[in-house]
């Protein structure tokens, strides 16, 4: 295998919150749009949960790197999480991304993503700088020299629920850029401990 390949680990959205998570989008565009702001936003089949962004690594490594999710997958119980309402990186008034929050099964998702850095440094991947914070990325902001302020829509949709997932597998993603933009193609799923692969096909 030769060549380069953009990848990350990550986790599916349930299809009930995605289809949440795009009526949020859709309501936030309007609003963004009255405010002049204008962002990217991320087509509904790529909303998901990084848990560990790794980039460009020879194509000679993925076999490595899903021996690696395996692992660390297999050591890990079947969980869920909850998401709820709507984030700003790095602040409100100056957002750069938008988000949604994950609000319980945090420290699973944590503990998951620890799990990841630390195998994959074995491999020679760069360890994280920055504490790992679970978040669904819904949009980026294209308009740096435009001040949007959204710390009001932040705070009126902190609590609103957009439902559960349940986690039962790890997936080893391709990002790859093509002339519809970005779409992720799955490497490799690797189940949780005592998950079945019927089980988690469901």
């Amino acid at each position: 295998m030769t060549g380069t390949k953009r990848v990350f680990a990550g986790i599916e959205i349930d299809l009930r919150v995605c289809e949440k998570l795009v009526l949020v989008q859709e309501d936030l565009q309007g609003l963004i749009r009255q405010r002049l702001g204008k962002v990217t936003w991320v087509r509904p089949q790529n909303l998901h949960v990084t848990l560990k962004f790794v980039g460009e690594v020879e194509a000679s490594l993925v076999e490595r790197l899903q021996g690696a999710v395996a692992t660390t997958a297999g050591k890990v119980e079947p969980f869920s999480f909850k998401t709820s309402g709507v984030g700003a990186f790095p602040e409100g008034n100056r957002p750069r991304i938008l988000y949604s929050p994950i609000t319980e099964g945090v420290d699973e998702l944590v503990s998951l993503a620890k799990g990841l850095d630390e195998a994959f440094s074995e491999l020679g991947i760069a360890r994280e700088a920055k504490d790992f914070v679970p978040h669904i990325t819904l949009g980026r902001v294209k308009t740096p020299q435009v001040r949007i302020e959204m710390t009001d829509v932040v705070a009126a949709l902190s609590e609103l629920p957009l439902g559960t997932t349940m986690v039962r597998d790890v997936v080893l993603f391709e990002s790859l850029l093509g002339p519809r933009g970005v779409r992720y193609e799955v490497l490799g799923r690797h189940t949780l401990a005592g998950v079945t692969l019927e089980r988690a096909g469901d």
